[in-house]
């Protein structure tokens, strides 16, 4: 799916027809983030690091380096790397039954995504802390608006046509 994630906004990046894209999900969830156990293989450790950090390199710079406007429209549940890639984006529209759930303490992992400096930045650091670090804080829709890691909360019901708008 990252993969083919790449592929579409590579060639969003180059249809003129495309003046900016916004990433959804389906039905209750944005996204559950990155099945772990479908990803990673046994292998060597130095194969391993090399894997995980290509793939998230991959990741994060399709996020970045996007040349036109990329709004998220998180539709419900976001965990691990769907949060910390959405806030590389231009901008997050959330609903108000959305989540955003960062278990990277709980997993034994360290944050990715350049999360454990971003979130300092968008939210400030004991905000950050709390999301990242042993209290696991899972702010809805609404409270991630309050706090600065998202842009703005609306309803469902008008969800992607406030992404498309931040797209223009």
């Amino acid at each position: 799916m990252m993969e083919a994630m790449h592929r579409d906004f590579a060639a969003a990046s180059h249809d003129a027809n495309i003046k900016g894209v916004v990433v959804t999900g389906e039905g209750s969830y944005y996204s559950a983030g990155v099945d772990l156990s479908g990803t990673i293989k046994p292998m060597a450790p130095k194969a391993l690091q090399h894997m995980i950090r290509t793939k998230n390199q991959l990741v994060f710079d399709t996020f970045l380096d996007f040349p036109k406007p990329l709004v998220v429209a998180v539709n419900g549940a976001a965990i691990g790397a769907s949060v910390t890639t959405a806030t590389l984006s231009d901008a997050i529209v959330a609903c108000k039954e959305s989540s955003f759930n960062t278990p990277f303490t709980r997993l034994g992992v360290p944050p990715e995504g350049c999360s454990s400096v971003h979130f300092e930045f968008l939210m400030g650091k004991e905000t950050a802390a709390r999301m990242l670090g042993k209290e696991g804080w899972v702010p809805n829709g609404e409270e991630a608006a309050k706090v600065g890691l998202v842009t703005k909360c609306v309803d469902k019901s008008v969800l992607v046509e406030e992404a498309v708008n931040l797209c223009r």
